[in-house]
């Protein structure tokens, strides 16, 4: 029997601080970003808020997780010419393991996150991707109705 065939017991909950070390390890070092906060659960724990984190797991394995945000101001003009609402989600990361990856958990996580953010009353939802990452792209726009608004270029010159 292959993997794929085999039922997995997958949870989606809210994240306790002993889900913080496990994020961390999961995301790893980032030497290209000093400022990237995921790959240390003591800067996890000072900047960021529990109740924001959804954490996959399968069959009681870390799996993956969702960090969202949720902001009480309406994004300012330059970044969404047409904003709606006051209270705003922002989906900063979505992770989920290789080894479980096609199983549905991306799915799940954000269905929780939205639900959470609905109970809390944000009323419009914001996430980035990169346009190369097709899977995230699909995922996005074909599953859960997102559309691009906004297209932010990276440049580079040589000097």
């Amino acid at each position: 029997m292959n993997e794929s065939s085999v039922k997995m017991s997958a949870v989606v909950r809210k994240a306790g601080n002993n889900d913080l070390p496990r994020i961390a390890q999961f995301y790893g070092p980032n030497p290209d970003s000093l400022l990237d906060i995921f790959s240390d659960a003591r800067l996890l724990r000072k900047y960021t808020r529990l109740q924001n984190y959804a954490i996959a797991e399968i069959d009681g394995n870390f799996a993956g997780f969702a960090y969202y945000q949720i902001l009480d101001s309406k994004k300012p003009k330059w970044f969404d010419p047409h904003p709606s609402g006051k209270r705003y989600g922002h989906i900063i990361e979505l992770h989920v393991k290789k080894a479980y990856r096609g199983h549905g958990i991306a799915t799940r996580l954000l269905n929780f996150a939205f639900k959470d953010m609905r109970e809390r009353g944000v009323q419009v939802i914001y996430i980035d991707a990169e346009e190369s990452n097709r899977v995230a792209m699909r995922l996005y726009i074909k599953k859960f109705q997102f559309r691009a608004f906004n297209k932010t270029l990276h440049m580079k010159r040589t000097l």
